[in-house]
């Protein structure tokens, strides 16, 4: 029983350090791009659009979290701003694979711990 609770609560944090991670790239993302009016809706709005997308990938296609959470970006922050296209893009991809792989590289180190 002790065994499931450390691993919930090691799930717990590691979605909260994806969230952060989503939270901190859209803040930085939109600091630099976005409007000053309602800035901490609109960094709520991409850093959910984004978590969403990152789900779902990993949950579809299993490996595909970074491309659909980067598409998920995208898409919102073509909404939120005028940024074009590719810097958009680029953007939600470095966003998503820098998180991708903080995450990744936290659950190697816990698998190779044990």
């Amino acid at each position: 029983m002790p065994y499931r609770l450390l691993v919930l609560i090691l799930a717990l944090v590691l979605v909260l350090l994806l969230l952060l991670g989503f939270w901190v790239t859209s803040r930085l993302f939109l600091q630099r791009y976005g409007a000053a009016e309602e800035r901490q809706a609109q960094i709520m709005r991409l850093t959910a659009w984004t978590f969403a997308g990152f789900g779902v990938g990993l949950v579809v296609v299993g490996v595909g979290g970074p491309v659909l959470g980067a598409l998920a970006f995208t898409y919102t922050a073509r909404n939120l701003t005028e940024v074009s296209w590719p810097v958009t893009l680029l953007w939600g991809a470095t966003a998503n694979g820098i998180v991708a792989l903080i995450i990744g590289g936290a659950l190697t180190a816990l698998v190779l711990n044990q």
